[in-house]
This record gives C-alpha cells, structure tokens and sequence, in this order.
C-alpha cells in the first residue's frame, strides 16, 4: 500500500477535533483525494462516539483534548465496541507518556499536529496497512525491543533525526552503535557539534560506537545474501562493546542503521528482509532499541514491489519523517 494509492476504493473518514479551523483544514485536505471520502465531523468525545455508530466509518482521525470524553477514553471505547475501526490521534500534545498511553489505548498511529503537513498521508497509509506509527517530530524514549523504520526526506532532516536520537540515548546513558555512510557520518558530526556534544569522551568510554554502512555491510554478505554467522559475530562483538560500557547496568543498547536502505537501493529485497530478520533475532539475545533508516524518496510503491510490505512486517512501528 503506498502514499499515493491507500485503497482501491475510497476509505470512508471520520475527524473528531474540537477547533473547528483544523478540522477544516484536515477535512479539506482529505476531500482533495479521491481514495480518502469523509463521512462526518465531530467536535466532542460523545459526538465522536455517536458518529461512529451511525456512518461506520473505516478510519477516525482523534484529537487527544476532546470535550465531553478526552480522545484516549474515546479510543478505549472504540476498541471496545468497534475493534477493526482504525484508529489514528492527531495531536498537538508529544508527551512520550500521552504517546504511549493512546498506543495502549488500541490507537494505531499517533500524529504531530506540527509534523501533519507532510505527514498525514503516510501517517494514514501507515495505519490502514496495519503499521503502528509515531510523529518523526516525537522524541523516542529508547523502549527495548523497538524495532523502527525510520523515514526521512533529505540528508539534512536524517542528520537531525539521528542526532536527535544520539543525544538522547547519550543523555539517558545508553549505549548507542550509528552504522552510516559517510555522507550522513559527516553530517551528524556537524549536527552533534553545533549542539555543542563532545562526542570524543562517549566514544572513549565505548558509548559512541560508528562503522561505515557500506563497508559493514560488505563483511555480512556471502552470494549476495547475509551471512547468518558473520552477521551474528560482527554485530554480536560490537554489541558486547556497548554493552561492556555499561559496567553491567543493564542497559538497553540503541543501533542505528543505513544497512538496509542500502540493499533497497541495490535493488536486493530478499537480502533486506533477511538482513532485517537477523537483527530481530540478535534483539532476542540483547537488550535493543533498532532504528532502521529509509530514503522516502526512494521507497518503491507497493505496485511496483511486494517488498514495501514484507519489510513493514519485520518492524514494530513506523516513525515518520
């Protein structure tokens, strides 16, 4: 399933926000395609709850601040008595914790109101697809056996995303691996020293560890395929560095990667796939925070490929731009 072609029939839209100039604003955006048709508007928590009833729509879009009833009860309730309703939070709240507590209400995606601009697209074909999603402009607590696909538009805002994902690994003292091309090592060295990090001291002390993408990725493949035991001794001996950081604190290690963008660019998905089961069987074995990085650009659509869809399986949530 791909931005431009969520379904083959239109998807029937529910948006429940109580400031009526976004709501309008979102609505107009939907109305502008044809794969999307929304079916009604509500302003309040029990507004949302009785629309749902009456037009039964596939999708609501649910702002957290509702009167009446807050959007994360109005979710609960939606699980409850509509359970393959989609649901997808717009917010301008990014409180990890409202974050988390929306996801474990049974929402599938949770949007930035400030990240909707070139976000809500994606963010919807996210969840109707079956993907849970997260805001690009929301932080990530680092949860341990998160395994994300990361997707960024430019070399500027993939800097940004991984610096900001550096920092605050490093600030909570986690370990963190960043295996990157040379272009994007370079640019979230920038990035790192106009935050003013001193880097030098963490990489030290084993809590910085970098590797080029490329160059790993040579030493994983046999017949253009990931090798299982060099995968599992070069990624396992790295780990052990982090984790020796630690002093044996137990804490979770963060890795993020280009590897298999990489593959996707070499036009190899049976190796991406493998490579991204690889590192959800090492997250068996370690405590781990996987980040994995996507070019949008040149992400394939899913009528081009199967392979959008495959590689989606083997994340637990989608992060956006």
């Amino acid at each position: 399933m791909s931005d431009c072609d969520i379904s083959k029939s239109a998807v029937r839209v529910l948006v429940a926000d109580d400031f009526e100039l976004w709501r309008r604003h979102v609505v107009r955006q939907l109305k502008s395609r044809t794969d999307l048709l929304v079916v009604g508007e509500a302003s309040d928590g029990p507004e949302a709850l009785r629309k749902v009833e009456e037009l039964a729509p596939e999708l609501i879009l649910l702002d957290v601040g509702l009167p009446g009833m807050d959007g994360i009860a109005v979710a609960s309730a939606i699980v409850r008595a509509w359970p393959r309703l989609n649901i997808l939070i717009m917010s301008a709240y990014n409180s990890g914790a409202i974050v988390r507590a929306a996801l474990q209400a049974g929402a599938r995606g949770y949007l930035s109101k400030s990240d909707a601009g070139r976000e809500l697209i994606p963010a919807i074909a996210a969840v109707l697809r079956g993907d849970l999603f997260v805001s690009g402009g929301i932080a990530s607590d680092n949860t341990p056996g998160e395994h994300a696909a990361q997707f960024y538009a430019d070399d500027r805002s993939l800097a940004a995303s991984c610096c900001d994902l550096v920092v605050g690994a490093l600030r909570n003292r986690h370990p963190i691996i960043v295996v990157a091309t040379k272009i994007h090592r370079d640019r979230l060295n920038e990035q790192l020293a106009a935050r003013g990090v001193e880097i030098s001291g963490y990489i030290d002390r084993g809590y910085f560890i970098v590797r080029d993408a490329a160059e790993t990725l040579s030493g994983l493949m046999t017949n253009n395929l990931p090798d299982p035991a060099a995968f599992f001794a070069q990624m396992g001996s790295l780990l052990g560095q982090a984790e020796a950081a630690c002093n044996g604190a137990g804490r979770n290690v963060v890795v993020f990667g280009e590897m298999i963008d990489l593959l996707m660019a070499q036009r190899n998905p049976e190796a991406a796939i493998e490579l991204e089961r690889l590192w959800n069987a090492l997250a068996g074995r370690h405590a781990l925070c996987l980040r994995c990085a996507f070019c949008s650009r040149g992400f394939p659509s899913e009528s081009q490929s199967s392979f959008p869809s495959s590689i989606f399986r083997e994340h637990s949530i989608v992060v956006g731009t």
